[in-house]
């Protein structure tokens, strides 16, 4: 069986997997989430490049326990598309030791998140 994550991405081809992927995300709950985006800015969530990619993360953040959101340090601060999936309760931030404060600062100034910091160079 394809993973949730798989049968959205596959809707840009076949148009019809997204409602069977939101439907079984529904159906599941997970103790610990991890997950990435095309870009993290404090304060606001995950920025994605669609809108369909925004809201299934919405949906997988809400059947979560738990939230990690592994991030290199371009990605955080970026903003560049124009959907976003809010960060609205407690989560940790898992990052590469390629950020420097100036990065991290506005995540470690917010009262939900955990910033993490580790000796592997995330891509």
């Amino acid at each position: 069986m394809p993973s949730p994550s798989s049968a959205a991405n596959e809707e840009d081809e076949h148009g019809h997997f997204r409602p069977l992927a939101e439907l079984a995300l529904g159906r599941m709950t997970a103790d610990k989430l991890f997950l990435s985006a095309e870009g993290l800015v404090a304060g606001r969530g995950l920025c994605e490049a669609d809108v369909d990619q925004a809201a299934l993360k919405a949906k997988m953040i809400g059947q979560a326990t738990e939230i990690f959101v592994l991030a290199n340090s371009l990605k955080l601060g970026f903003s560049g598309h124009h959907a976003w999936t809010p960060l609205d309760r407690p989560w940790t931030l898992i990052k590469d030791r390629g950020a420097g404060s100036a990065h991290l600062d506005p995540f470690r100034a917010l009262p939900d998140v955990n910033v993490l910091v580790t000796e592997t160079v995330l891509r």
